[in-house]
């Protein structure tokens, strides 16, 4: 039998031992990429601007819908008004990094003010111009009355675009 040796104990032992390394370091590997949380990477300038961007067009974009929503009779003019209150209060709380979802008119002229002074009021304004719009009685309140669904929208639309100037 020439040609083919039989490898020695040692060769043997010394190709076990880099199995079992091998093994243990793919194990660690798999380990670490499945258990260990990783901090999300950085965006740049330019990626968090595109970002804050598409999220403003997805703000106004809801607002588009209420009215297209209103126009074409899907909703009533109460429930048009109760939406764009929503989305006031809702790109707001994005913005601040504050649930300000269920905070009312008086809620919102009693709380401290919430990063930007200038922004802090257009959101309050707004809700305020809301309000009468969507809860007064327009046969008692002439303001209420002279309110519609597409001004609202504008002023929803008008905190959105000045917010992000």
């Amino acid at each position: 039998m020439t040609g083919w040796t039989v490898p020695s104990l040692d060769s043997v032992g010394m190709v076990c031992a880099w199995i079992g390394f091998a093994t243990l370091v793919i194990a660690l590997v798999i380990f670490l990429v499945t258990f260990i949380p990783h901090r999300p990477r950085k965006l740049s300038k330019r990626a968090r601007e595109r970002s804050r961007t598409e999220s403003t067009k997805t703000w106004l974009r809801r607002v588009i819908h209420v009215t297209i929503d209103y126009d074409s009779k899907r909703i009533s003019q109460e429930e048009a008004y109760a939406r764009l209150s929503q989305i006031a209060r809702g790109f707001a709380s994005g913005r601040l990094g504050v649930d300000l979802s269920t905070q009312t008119l008086l809620d919102l002229n009693q709380r401290h003010q919430i990063g930007n002074k200038q922004q802090f009021l257009q959101l309050r304004q707004t809700i305020a111009a809301l309000y009468p719009a969507e809860f007064a009685d327009s046969q008692t309140n002439r303001q209420a009355d002279e309110a519609s669904v597409h001004d609202a929208a504008n002023w929803v639309e008008t905190m959105i675009r000045r917010w992000v100037a």
